[in-house]
């Protein structure tokens, strides 16, 4: 669910939240920790007293703190098969993205509703499935270990990931525990292409599932504070929360 934050930053900030496709290259290994070992460790930090088969809901609210003082109120719900309903509510004005496991409708006052296509489908359908790294095999067809950095003080192997539509992500995950402290990533949009990095804190086990409470993410000169405030895991959540309007399928 981690992964979601990026689309809020596509809300946030008036832009398609794709990120630039590049060409999927072999894994390679550089000498040191084996690179399927740490993410394994990775996936199995992300689980404790639940298996992944079991993981099939999880619902978050929460406050998006931002630039010039404002405050966002957020809301997303997620279902095994990509199938998300995120909202963003800021400044009177409420944003709407859902997917149906097939198609991603957003419904934004600034640009009307509208069908997501091609590259920007295929990214929002990807940051929609919250078991990505757990099942990194099934999702992930390139890894590569570039090295070691210091995060915030703590020691994190450093891992190009690439997705099976070419996506990449950089992420940095703790040597200790295996959380991610850090993902490195590019959005495109509007105003163009955009760097943004992400910083992970305050994980909590929210029944079996470990997430992190606390998002900071800098784009551009721009820093946003996401604060995780209510977590439901496997709770019901009705197949009607993922319903696109028919008549924008028509």
């Amino acid at each position: 669910m981690q992964y979601l934050f990026p689309i809020l930053v596509g809300f946030l900030f008036n832009c398609s939240a794709t990120q630039t496709p590049k060409p999927v290259a072999p894994s390679a290994q550089k000498s040191g920790p084996n690179v399927e070992d740490i993410l394994d460790r990775a996936a199995a930090a992300r689980l404790e007293g639940i298996n992944q088969e079991d993981l099939k809901t999880v619902a978050m609210k929460g406050v998006i703190q931002m630039p010039q003082g404002m405050t966002a109120q957020f809301q997303a719900l997620a279902k095994d098969g990509s199938k998300y309903n995120l909202s963003t509510e800021v400044a009177g004005m409420k944003v709407e993205l859902i997917s149906d496991g097939k198609d991603v409708y957003e419904n934004n006052p600034m640009i009307g509703p509208r069908l997501l296509q091609g590259e920007e489908l295929a990214y929002n359908l990807n940051e929609a499935n919250f078991k990505r790294d757990i099942n990194w095999r099934q999702n992930y067809t390139s890894y590569q270990l570039l090295g070691e950095e210091s995060i915030n003080g703590r020691s994190a192997y450093k891992i190009l990931l690439t997705t099976k539509e070419g996506f990449e992500v950089t992420n940095f995950y703790d040597k200790e525990n295996y959380q991610v402290l850090r993902a490195d990533m590019v959005v495109k949009g509007e105003m163009g292409t955009i760097p943004t990095i992400m910083y992970f804190s305050n994980y909590e086990n929210v029944n079996g599932l470990v997430m992190p409470k606390t998002t900071t993410t800098e784009v551009m000169s721009h820093k946003m504070v996401m604060q995780v405030q209510e977590v439901t895991v496997n709770g019901e959540i009705p197949d009607e929360s993922f319903s696109i309007p028919a008549e924008m399928k028509q």
